[in-house]
């Protein structure tokens, strides 16, 4: 889910081609990119070097609503101007794969691939979008960016963000989404959550939530704790 800043901000960032080599897979297995939506952050890494797909074999995913936001030219007019920066940016980096036919949309509810659903949650941008990944038994809810500031939304989540396309719209789809999440005590995952990014949302009273990251610990090999 999401691709990244790719090098938009700068040389020190961009490294998701290395670590996803490092971790022992190759872009060329990644046959399905969902985007949470637009910001330059979270799709900057589509492209690489040579503005070619960074994942030659995927089929990029976004919500409709995202894509007729970001990819229209009468909304970029209508935009002010130092905004508009933003509207050539999505579409230049979804252009190549709209060439190839790699680019998709879809709807609230739907299921861009088997065992992910897409969810709605509008506000942050016109069509943002959080997936359910599930086996049928446990799920993940990647929430894109409902999340900011951990330390200051979740035990006030009626703290909007001065990027939010509709403040009043984005405090009102988090304050359900977290109600939700409490109450189903989902897994969730989060790109502005702090490390390790997974864990879940507690309900401490008057609309007030704590994040509650899931444990971690270095991985375990077959034959005894792994070296390092």
């Amino acid at each position: 889910m999401d691709a990244g800043a790719g090098k938009l901000f700068g040389p020190t960032l961009g490294s998701l081609i290395q670590n996803l080599k490092a971790a022992g897979y190759d872009p060329t297995q990644i046959d399905a990119v969902m985007i949470s939506h637009m910001h330059g952050d979270h799709v900057g890494g589509l492209l690489d070097g040579e503005n070619k797909p960074a994942f030659s074999n995927a089929v990029v995913y976004v919500s409709k609503g995202e894509n007729d936001f970001w990819l229209s030219p009468v909304v970029a007019e209508m935009a002010p101007a130092e905004y508009r920066k933003y509207f050539k940016m999505a579409r230049d980096l979804a252009a190549p794969f709209i060439a190839l036919g790699k680019w998709k949309t879809f709807g609230d509810g739907a299921m861009p691939v088997p065992g992910v659903k897409a969810v709605l949650i509008p506000g942050h941008t016109p069509g943002h979008t959080a997936y359910e990944v599930s086996d049928g038994k446990e799920s993940l809810l990647i929430t894109g960016d409902m999340v900011h500031s951990p330390a200051v939304q979740f035990p006030r989540p009626d703290v909007a963000f001065e990027y939010d396309t509709d403040k009043k719209q984005a405090v009102s789809v988090r304050q359900a989404l977290f109600k939700s999440a409490a109450e189903r005590k989902v897994l969730v995952a989060g790109m502005h959550l702090p490390f390790p990014g997974i864990g879940r949302i507690r309900a401490d009273g008057n609309n007030a939530y704590t994040w509650v990251p899931v444990e971690y610990s270095p991985m375990r090999e077959s034959i005894g704790v792994a070296q390092y």
